[in-house]
C-alpha cells in the first residue's frame, strides 16, 4: 500500500513539474497579449476593421485585449487615455503604443524587446517595427499598461471624441463632422456616447442638473451668454483644470480657458448631462 502511494505521489510530482497546474490561466496578461498581436502579423488593414480579417491599429489593438475578455475602448483618441500611463524605459509586453505622424494617431502593442506590432495603413498590413529606429522613435509618444481593473471614465471618453476634431471649421447650423456650430458640436460628441441633447445652445441650457462653478466636473455643458447674440448663445464641454472645448468662427473646434475675461464674464450655467 505504501509502496503504492509513493508511486502516487512521484507520479503527481513529475506530471506538475511537466505541465504546471493553471500555467495558462496564470499567464501574465500583457504577455498574452503580445502573443497575440505577433500572431496577426501579416493580416491585411482594414479601415474600420477589427477581426483577423482585417484590422485598423484601434481595431487590432481592441481584438487583442477582446479575446482576453479585457474591454479596450474601441478608438486611437480613447485608448490613448485607457489604462496606466508608463514611461518607455518601463514598457512591458502587452503595453500600448501611443503614436504620432503629423496629424494622425495610432496605436500598437509592445511585444518586448524593442519591437512593437501594429495595423499600418501604409504597408497594408499589420507589421512589427523597432522602436530604436529613428524614424518610429520619432512617433512614439507615450504607452498605456492594461490590467484587468484598467477602467476609463465616460468623461474621459467624451472628451476624446470632442479632441478628435480639433480644428475642424466652424459654420453656423453645420452638426458635424466636417463642419460644426456650438451645439452642433456638443451634440454630436455626446451622441457618440449614447447620449442625446437637443439641438440649440438654449435647449441644451435645460437638461441634465444644474452645477455650480465651484463643483465643476469634466465632460459638464458650460452655457455662455450674450457672445454673437444676446441671451444664451454658446456651449462648449468642460475639459478640467478651468479649459473648455468648443467651436467657434475663427478658430473652429478649439480649446478655451475660463480664466479668460471674455469667457469667464459671459459664463451663464452649467448643465450635468453624464451620468
Amino acid at each position: 500500500m505504501y509502496k503504492k502511494l509513493l508511486v502516487a505521489v512521484v507520479l503527481l510530482s513529475l506530471l506538475t513539474t511537466l505541465f504546471p497546474l493553471g500555467a495558462a490561466s496564470e499567464a501574465p496578461l500583457g504577455a498574452r497579449a503580445a502573443e497575440i498581436a505577433r500572431e496577426e502579423v501579416g493580416s491585411p488593414f482594414v479601415r474600420g476593421g477589427e477581426t483577423p480579417r482585417g484590422f485598423d491599429a484601434s481595431g487590432l489593438v481592441y481584438y487583442v485585449f477582446g479575446q482576453l475578455g479585457v474591454e479596450v475602448p474601441r478608438t486611437v483618441a480613447e485608448q490613448h487615455l485607457f489604462g496606466e500611463g508608463v514611461r518607455r524605459s518601463d514598457l512591458s509586453p502587452g503595453d500600448i503604443v501611443l503614436f504620432a505622424h503629423e496629424e494622425a494617431r495610432f496605436t500598437g502593442i509592445f511585444v518586448g524587446g524593442t519591437t512593437v506590432v501594429w495595423a499600418s495603413r501604409s504597408l497594408g498590413r499589420v507589421r512589427t517595427a523597432n522602436l530604436n529606429e529613428a524614424a518610429i522613435s520619432r512617433m512614439f509618444r507615450g504607452a498605456r499598461r492594461i490590467t484587468r481593473s484598467s477602467e476609463t471614465s465616460i468623461a474621459d471618453a467624451v472628451i476624446a471624441t470632442a479632441e478628435q476634431y480639433l480644428g475642424v471649421p466652424y459654420l453656423f447650423g453645420a452638426e458635424g463632422p466636417t463642419r460644426f456650430d456650438c451645439s452642433g458640436f456638443t451634440q454630436w460628441v455626446f451622441a457618440a456616447h449614447g447620449i442625446s441633447l437637443p439641438r440649440t445652445s438654449r435647449s441644451q441650457a435645460l437638461v441634465g442638473r444644474a452645477v455650480s462653478r465651484n463643483d465643476l466636473a469634466k465632460g459638464d455643458l458650460l452655457i455662455f451668454v450674450d457672445t454673437w447674440r444676446e441671451g444664451i448663445s454658446h456651449v462648449g464641454i468642460y475639459i478640467g483644470e478651468g479649459r473648455f472645448i468648443h467651436t467657434v468662427p475663427r478658430s473652429g473646434v478649439s480649446y478655451a480657458s475660463l480664466e479668460q475675461s471674455y469667457w469667464s464674464t459671459r459664463l451663464h450655467s452649467a448643465r450635468r448631462v453624464l451620468p
